[in-house]
């Protein structure tokens, strides 16, 4: 049974997307994304505060979004995709990175369970907290430097997933690093665009991993929304700041 990006297997029926990957999930104005393009701010932002912040796992647990302040994705899900339930931060491709060191970590994942495939958002979290701001920001640098590692094109073949009767399609992935700005934190962004075999209408994904630090918080998400194969991720992006902004903004 083929399935796409993690999150519809919940319903245990194929679908023609990342269903089985993510169901738990998003570039200009051309098919791919141009390199060093983007519709976020272009200035890594960095903490204005000279002594860097350092929260509890409470403090942590407080300040993340309600499913009513995500919006639309405010149901929550079990977490399915794969590399967070695993531990990982997602990273290209839908594989992922581990965390450096042993941090405490938190992950939840929503979705709005659309009436239309063509509407749907997935949205995950995961949020490491370190024992301090200088393990934070090492934790930080290592996910970039592999955010920035990974090919900006490349073939994904069907593959099973784990310990489940399910299978990913294939998919061609096109990836960049931007840079993001969040008033605060230290941010970046890896912007890709999914492609998966036109078995559906809308067999496009575009989804916006984020990553940012602060104190000695790190914190990622991965956001995404199917499209055609001629829509701009361009709207995708901006939605995804937008609710990056909402939650970051909390820790203040």
């Amino acid at each position: 049974m083929a399935h796409s990006i993690p999150g519809k297997h919940l319903r245990r029926k194929a679908a023609p997307m990342l269903c089985a990957l993510l169901l738990p999930v998003a570039a200009s104005c051309s098919d791919e994304p141009s390199k060093g393009t983007s519709t976020i701010p272009s200035k890594t932002s960095s903490p204005s505060v000279s002594t860097p912040p350092t929260y509890t796992i409470q403090q942590i647990r407080s300040r993340l979004l309600s499913g009513e302040e995500i919006g639309s994705a405010k149901h929550e899900i079990r977490v399915a995709v794969e590399s967070i339930k695993n531990n990982k931060a997602p990273m290209c491709s839908l594989s992922g990175a581990s965390f450096k060191g042993e941090p405490e970590l938190l992950k939840r994942q929503f979705f709005n369970q659309p009436k239309r495939p063509r509407d749907e958002i997935f949205y995950t979290q995961i949020v490491a907290l370190y024992a301090s701001p200088a393990e934070a920001i090492k934790a930080f640098s290592t996910l970039k430097k592999k955010a920035e590692s990974c090919p900006s094109k490349q073939r994904i073949p069907a593959r099973k997933k784990p310990g489940e009767n399910f299978i990913y399609n294939p998919h061609d992935d096109t990836w960049k690093v931007v840079t993001t700005s969040v008033p605060g934190w230290t941010s970046f962004r890896g912007y890709e665009k999914h492609i998966e075999p036109r078995t559906s209408k809308y067999n496009v994904f575009y989804f916006m991993y984020d990553y940012a630090t602060r104190g000695n918080v790190v914190f990622c998400s991965l956001y995404w929304e199917r499209a055609e194969p001629d829509d701009s991720g361009d709207p995708v992006a901006q939605r995804a700041n937008e609710l990056l902004t909402r939650q970051l903004q909390k820790f203040e």
